[in-house]
C-alpha cells in the first residue's frame, strides 16, 4: 500500500504509467536474469567436484 501511495504522487497520466511499468517489468527481469547467473555460477564448482 505504501508503494502505491507513493507512486500515486508521481504518476499522474496514462503515458507515465505506461512508462513506469515497463521500467518495473525490465528491473524484475535483470533481477530474474541476474539471479540465474549468480545460481549457476555458485553451484558449478559443486557439481565439478561430484
Amino acid at each position: 500500500m505504501v508503494l502505491v501511495n507513493g507512486y500515486k504522487k508521481i504518476i499522474k497520466s496514462r503515458r507515465q504509467s505506461l512508462l513506469a511499468t515497463f521500467a518495473l517489468g525490465v528491473v524484475v527481469f535483470i533481477d530474474d536474469y541476474l539471479n540465474c547467473l549468480a545460481v549457476s555460477t555458485s553451484v558449478k564448482k559443486t557439481h565439478r567436484r561430484l
